[in-house]
């Protein structure tokens, strides 16, 4: 019971990160308007600076996912939700024409960084009750 408990959780805690994202997102979209990036370390800093609010509230799902989750095996259910992360933006890109392998090789730096971000999230100190 303990273990659909567990995973009606994490799917719950991903679904409600991705509801809760879109103001934060809606926000860093009108701060950052108008920034342009250029070269190879541009579009690097690009794809680092576009993932901030996912893994702003991909940290703070990492701390939630701990706090609720119970039993021993806590760290792989939030190593669970840190792989949704990775595979829900890695495998949501859609493409007009087929990707060269720097377009996959960037489009791996976003799908990574909320999935470490929920994992340090959830080795953040838990507060006592």
């Amino acid at each position: 019971m303990a273990t659909l408990r567990n995973f009606l959780i994490v799917l719950g805690c991903y679904k409600f990160s991705m509801w809760v994202v879109l103001p934060f997102v809606y926000v860093h979209g009108k701060i950052t308007s108008g920034i342009t990036y250029t070269g190879t370390s541009g579009a690097i800093l690009m794809h680092i600076v576009s993932v901030i609010p996912l893994a702003l509230i991909s940290f703070g799902s990492g701390v939630l996912c701990k706090r609720v989750l119970e039993g021993p095996s806590r760290t792989r259910w939030v190593l669970s939700l840190a792989l949704l992360y990775a595979s829900g933006y890695f495998f949501g890109f859609r493409w007009a024409i087929k990707p060269e392998l720097s377009d996959r090789a960037l489009q791996f730096i976003p799908s990574i960084i909320p999935a470490i971000t929920c994992y340090i999230g959830s080795r953040v100190p838990m507060l006592k009750k």
